[in-house]
């Protein structure tokens, strides 16, 4: 297993904040490639976003 950063413009962000973003982090095999898990490192600024 390994650990990559998504960046640019796939960047997280909440919808009621237009300047705030978080890169995606991902869990991924290094035997195939595949993505087994993604997550947002501080999940706090999302907190409240769904009503």
């Amino acid at each position: 297993m390994g650990r990559g950063m998504q960046d640019g413009y796939a960047k997280v962000r909440p919808f009621n904040r237009l300047t705030f973003r978080k890169a995606l982090i991902h869990f991924i095999c290094t035997e195939c490639g595949w993505v087994v898990g993604s997550y947002v490192e501080n999940p706090a600024p999302f907190r409240k976003t769904v009503e």
